[in-house]
């Protein structure tokens, strides 16, 4: 990681967390691309200031990429907008959060966790494995709203994004059973509003994709909706998607 003390270190483009002068005693960060550098030393124990591209102004305390790395960020976001643009259909999926429980906040404004949300990420995932492969967007709404999964990490004692990560990779694997069809699957994180979005990419599989749970279930994509299958219906598909 580079020293966000030394201006040499900074340039417009890169990826950065600062701290903002509101949240000095609290430490906490805020995560974005540096559009300006305020500071005019070459050094500052502190941190150098900068303002982001959200307009967030503060001292840099991690480097998170250089401008040459975020190139990557940039491809990857404008994939992300391409695909909210285009909105919900046979192979992309998008979920509000991962273990967060949107509704009964709305609700009751409690915050809690639910197994059904999580769930229906594997249930997500599962049907488009068993189609013809697709992306889950998670922290974004129904109607393509940016929400992020600030809300998710703060469920975590440790609130990081290192924790959702593993958390879901290891929900995915109790849910779906099948660690070789896991691992084939791709994860990323880009910024899109100033919030925090999670991408998987599902390929198609080879062979059926079930959702353990109390029983062992069935799902295939059909338009924008991962729908359930009877085992026998099931069967049908597979003996025809699956063939040789």
């Amino acid at each position: 990681m580079f020293d966000g003390k030394n201006k040499k270190n900074i340039e417009p483009g890169i990826h950065v967390k600062i701290v903002e002068k509101q949240n000095q005693k609290t430490g906490k960060l805020t995560e974005g691309i540096v559009k300006e550098i305020l500071t005019r030393s070459l050094e500052h124990p502190y941190g150098i200031k900068v303002v982001l591209e959200s307009g967030a102004v503060g001292r840099v305390r991690e480097i998170i990429s250089s401008k040459l790395d975020n190139k990557n960020l940039t491809k990857l976001q404008n994939t992300l907008e391409e695909k909210l643009h285009e909105g919900e259909g046979l192979k992309i999926e998008y979920k509000s959060s991962f273990k967060f429980d949107v509704n009964r906040f709305k609700a009751t404004g409690v915050k809690t966790q639910s197994k059904h949300v999580e769930k229906e990420i594997s249930i997500a995932v599962a049907a488009l494995a068993n189609s013809s492969g697709g992306t889950i967007l998670i922290g974004v709404g129904d109607k393509g709203e940016i929400l992020g999964i600030e809300e998710d990490v703060s469920l975590f004692s440790n609130q990081t994004k290192e924790l959702f990560q593993r958390q879901l990779w290891q929900s995915l694997k109790d849910f779906l059973k099948d660690n070789a069809f896991v691992s084939a699957m791709k994860m990323n994180f880009s910024l899109i509003s100033d919030k925090e979005v999670c991408e998987i990419e599902i390929p198609p599989a080879f062979e059926p994709i079930y959702v353990h749970d109390s029983t062992q279930e069935c799902y295939v994509r059909i338009g924008n909706r991962s729908e359930k299958f009877e085992p026998s219906d099931f069967v049908k598909y597979c003996s025809k998607r699956f063939s040789r």
